[in-house]
């Protein structure tokens, strides 16, 4: 049987190495604004979470990267707690020196990109269990922290905020899976001999 049909699925470029240097106060959220999953994970962090992770890390700055943000969200920011980017040209370079990405999504499925483009700048990511199914890879205080509960979600934060070897030790596994699983080289082998 001749094959017909190819399936080569999504792949993420990475830093050509790991960050050593980040700023330790630096919370990040990457994605397209337009839609309802990333307006509800950004309102479940602004409303739920990061009034718990400032309660212990008060000079922690939330960053919303993502291209349309609607009006209500345009509004949460302050210049001081919350800086909502819109959009920019070169995500990596946006969020290359964040000590955490977080991904509280609770609306979606299949594999986010959030995730995989924070792992590969080597930052950390804390991410609910339910987008945490679309890369099996993940390994929760292995290469990632799953939490879905707003008090485990923020002290994931604050652990990886207050501990620089678990937040590094988190990152760079999680860096070496997405560079091991999910770069373009390992995701688009065997395309030229076709």
């Amino acid at each position: 049987m001749n094959k017909s049909l190819y399936v080569y699925t999504n792949g993420i470029r990475c830093l050509p190495e790991i960050q050593n240097e980040y700023d330790m106060n630096k919370i990040v959220f990457v994605g397209n604004m337009r839609t309802l999953q990333n307006q509800d994970a950004v309102h479940f962090f602004i409303d739920d979470i990061l009034p718990l992770a400032k309660k212990v890390i008060p000079q922690a700055v939330f960053h919303i990267i993502g291209a349309e943000p609607p009006l209500d969200i345009q509004k949460m920011a302050d210049g001081k707690n919350i800086i909502v980017s819109g959009f920019i040209n070169s995500i990596e370079d946006e969020i290359k020196n964040a000590a955490v990405a977080v991904a509280p999504v609770r609306i979606a499925a299949g594999i986010q990109n959030k995730v995989l483009i924070s792992m590969a700048c080597s930052i950390p990511v804390v991410l609910t269990s339910f987008i945490s199914i679309g890369i099996p890879e993940l390994v929760s205080t292995k290469n990632c922290i799953i939490a879905d509960e707003k008090a485990d979600f923020a002290n994931a934060i604050i652990l990886l905020i207050q501990n620089e070897d678990m937040r590094n030790s988190i990152g760079k596994a999680g860096y070496d899976m997405v560079k091991t699983e999910y770069s373009w080289n390992k995701r688009l082998s065997g395309y030229e001999e076709l």
